[in-house]
């Protein structure tokens, strides 16, 4: 009997040292994230076990776009989320939402492509002040674009038809999210298809041309961490472990070559986007998103001497959907003063 004690109470001493208290009293923080750059910050942090060390158990649900994370929130009650400029302000359900941090910026890897014997590639430079960009309002007459509409690919190529003197109502749009959308571009649907990275290098491994990127627009489009308002009243010491934690995980990043990171990030689409990246499109990638740190974070959202870069970069993607006649001139009203845009959280991350 003394041996089944004595065995009994090394048992119970062995679990209490393999479960230490912290353990049960991680938060369950759900996030939503696209099959993209942004989100490989976070299922690394989670590889590393740095969210449990902010107190957290970060769970990652998987959207194919950012229009359909935003518009589909109330549904699946996610706290945060890395979404494209676009629907960050645009998107129906965006009023609920407060930009907390800048996740990464994308300008570089959103474009608009066209197949490679497209009457697009025979002009470029149509509109002196795009000197990189291809087509013109003829070889784009009553033509189909293809691709998910309220996302910064939908905002490339309004820009795009905009640039080349084409309205947008001369034109047809299908919403599709990219992989369908590549799927039946592929089969030969449509003139042109819209898409951001990694599907940009699908386009361009199928045979596709860039006809305009983001940055031969002159546009910019950041990623941004995005904070369900409600949560975030209601539990703003979680909204800091996450900033905190995701910060880490740029800071890690940043200090690798890029090419140390392609294992990685080709782990990480395989297990938890489902699908296969060569090593080419994963270094590609890694090197066309932009990553920021505290330092650089906190002076993109200083609000000292007026609105906010990141304010600033939202403003346009604001007026140009007003004058598309997608948002209605109250809510514009209320939109263009980006009060949801908030550097309060980072503030105080340690």
């Amino acid at each position: 009997m003394k041996n089944m004690v004595r065995w009994g109470l090394s048992l119970l001493l062995a679990l209490v040292i393999a479960c230490p208290a912290g353990a049960a009293e991680l938060k369950r923080l759900d996030t939503a994230w696209m099959p993209e750059f942004e989100a490989f910050v976070t299922w690394y942090a989670k590889q590393k076990g740095w969210d449990e060390e902010q107190g957290l158990d970060v769970r990652m649900l998987h959207f194919e776009s950012g229009s359909r994370i935003v518009n589909e929130s109330r549904a699946f009650d996610w706290a945060i989320a890395g979404i494209g400029a676009v629907p960050a302000v645009c998107a129906h359900l965006s009023d609920d939402l407060y930009v907390i941090a800048h996740a990464c910026d994308e300008t570089a890897a959103t474009a608009v492509y066209v197949r490679a014997d497209s009457p697009v590639l025979a002009e470029k430079g149509v509109n002196a002040a795009f000197p990189n960009v291809y087509g013109s309002a003829k070889a784009l007459d009553k033509a189909q674009l293809i691709g998910p509409v309220g996302t910064s690919g939908h905002y490339v190529a309004l820009s795009w038809l905009k640039a080349l003197g084409v309205k947008s109502e001369d034109v047809k749009i299908k919403n599709m999210d990219p992989r369908p959308a590549l799927n039946v571009f592929s089969r030969g649907d449509g003139q042109a298809i819209f898409l951001w990275a990694p599907s940009t290098y699908l386009a361009e491994h199928a045979g596709f041309k860039k006809a305009a990127s983001g940055s031969d627009l002159g546009l910019n489009l950041p990623v941004l961490l995005v904070a369900n308002r409600e949560f975030a009243d209601e539990h703003p010491q979680q909204i800091e472990q996450f900033l905190t934690m995701y910060l880490r995980t740029v800071d890690a990043i940043l200090a690798e070559k890029p090419e140390a990171i392609v294992p990685e990030y080709i782990r990480f689409y395989k297990e938890w986007a489902g699908r296969d990246i060569t090593p080419e499109m994963a270094l590609a990638d890694i090197k066309s998103h932009t990553l920021f740190p505290k330092q650089e974070q906190l002076a993109l959202f200083d609000t000292s001497a007026g609105q906010s870069e990141v304010q600033k970069a939202l403003r346009p993607i604001i007026d140009l959907y007003k004058s598309e006649g997608r948002i209605n001139k109250e809510r514009y009203e209320r939109l263009e003063q980006l009060n949801n845009v908030t550097g309060t959280f980072l503030r105080k991350v340690q």
